[in-house]
């Protein structure tokens, strides 16, 4: 009872933030090394990943193109033209809300401040059923090939 009343104090307390915040105002990226700051063996895994590098697959002349960036760098519009690929936020969802400590301790509160389950229809978000190159999107494969984890 104690765990729920706390629950319930913490989501009036953000709610309280989010209702004083400007109605257009979403969430905002806190940024891959915010979230290295835990997840550690994650964030490792996502730097020899090609999210960690897909601006870098861009032409020069695309690297600007609002079109090409919102699956090769979605934070690009956010973070002031820093190049940063696929960030943990670009799946996981912006963690200005969620990203605190002690609310990603409890991964239901931290759900409901914003994180996001990824499934197939997170990735196909940018990989639609063949990619611009011609290969197949396969989910399980090809989360294989990304698959992180701290546990």
């Amino acid at each position: 009872m104690a765990a729920l009343s706390a629950r319930v104090a913490i989501l009036v307390f953000i709610g309280s933030i989010v209702v004083a915040a400007p109605a257009s105002r979403a969430q905002s990226p806190v940024g891959a090394e915010k979230c290295r700051a835990c997840h550690v063996k994650s964030y490792d895994s996502w730097m020899k990943s090609r999210h960690a590098r897909a601006h870098l697959v861009l032409p020069p002349n695309r690297r600007a193109d609002t079109q090409c960036l919102r699956c090769h760098s979605p934070a690009e519009t956010e973070s002031a033209g820093l190049h940063v690929g696929v960030t943990c936020e670009s799946c996981h969802g912006n963690g200005e809300w969620y990203s605190l400590r002690f609310i990603m301790r409890d991964k239901e509160l931290a759900r409901d401040l914003g994180l996001e389950n990824v499934g197939e229809a997170t990735c196909k978000r940018c990989h639609a059923a063949t990619t611009v190159r011609g290969a197949k999107f396969s989910f399980i494969e090809w989360m294989k090939r990304i698959a992180h984890s701290d546990k």
